[in-house]
């Protein structure tokens, strides 16, 4: 009998220190055994899943899943076999979707461990939120005045797809405009004002492009468009129509009636780019030429003269990579 509470005592013990190491976690973290039953939960799976009683959601713990996945599978025949295969080889990392108490999807990051509990191999499940992590990505590549994308993110994507338009020799098109006389708005009128001009220039450009156009701020009074597989006819069509959009009604805030105006500039690939820097450089030639030859246009770059491809040097060193803007 001795024996018998010795292993009782032995057993609480095990437990207790499992515990612990389960709620030292920030990771939501539960134990399941090889039938697949969830044997411990730490709280932060409380949190994930908002439930507060502990013993029914552990009793009914496979009801936090959605009937499918995403990819169109059903959620308890898949986790099923990843817990197999983590068993099998000690350990399998995969995405998952949860559902709450509440019904709100939960995506995840999920990992299972093999690991031995009182002579039994059971698995360690870790599980990730990622809305949060969504959220933070989301500030990081969102411009919070005009909610377009960030110059970080534009040229984070921009490089991929004009790799893939080298690649697959396809031409790729920038389209680079900025606002006409901003400064002078901002004297004038006050930055509030010049902030809701911008607003309306972000605005009324992302109306006029197609849902998936990737649109950005790329710095102050400055915009960028990313056009892959577009000739240079038919991204400086699209310019026309932007500055069509934004030019077509007076911009009123209160009792203040503005006309705004916008230049553009349009560039296109060649077989000797080889960058993504290059394509943009020559759109922001293209800008310099139209602010010199009376604002409010559109200028492709074959219409600049070749004695003032030099002429934007200045301007154009903003162009580098810096990123953190």
């Amino acid at each position: 009998m001795r024996f018998f509470y010795k292993y009782i005592e032995a057993e609480k013990a095990t437990r207790i220190r499992l515990q612990i190491l389960l709620d030292s976690s920030p990771l939501a973290c539960g134990l399941i055994d090889e039938s697949y039953k969830l044997i411990e939960a730490n709280s932060e799976t409380l949190n994930l899943f908002e439930v507060t009683n502990k013993a029914e959601f552990m009793k009914n713990y496979l009801d936090f899943l959605p009937p499918l996945q995403p990819d169109g599978h059903s959620s308890r025949e898949r986790i099923k076999e990843y817990a197999y295969l983590a068993l099998e080889t000690g350990s399998f990392h995969f995405e998952w979707t949860f559902i709450t108490a509440n019904g709100t999807e939960v995506p995840c990051e999920v990992s299972f461990k093999r690991v031995e509990v009182e002579d039994k191999v059971m698995l360690i499940s870790y599980s990730r939120d990622m809305r949060k992590e969504k959220e933070l990505s989301d500030f990081a590549f969102t411009d919070e005045l005009t909610k377009l994308s960030t110059r970080r993110q534009f040229i984070t994507k921009a490089e991929e797809v004009f790799a893939e338009s080298i690649e697959n020799k396809r031409e790729f098109s920038i389209i680079y405009f900025d606002v006409d006389d901003f400064k002078k708005v901002n004297d004038t009128y006050g930055h509030s004002i010049g902030d809701e001009v911008l607003i309306y220039v972000a605005a009324r450009a992302k109306n006029t492009l197609k849902r998936d156009t990737m649109i950005a701020r790329y710095g102050g009074e400055e915009f960028i468009v990313m056009l892959p597989n577009t000739s240079l006819k038919n991204a400086e069509k699209t310019a026309w129509r932007i500055r069509h959009s934004i030019i077509e009604s007076p911009f009123v805030v209160g009792n203040l009636l503005l006309d705004i105006a916008v230049s553009f500039g349009v560039a296109t690939s060649t077989p000797e780019t080889n960058e993504i820097y290059h394509v943009i450089d020559l759109a922001d030639k293209a800008l310099y030429y139209a602010k010199n030859i009376g604002k409010n246009t559109v200028v492709p770059i074959t219409q600049v003269p070749p004695e003032n491809m030099l002429v934007s040097q200045t301007k154009t060193t903003s162009l580098s990579p810096n990123l953190d803007e």
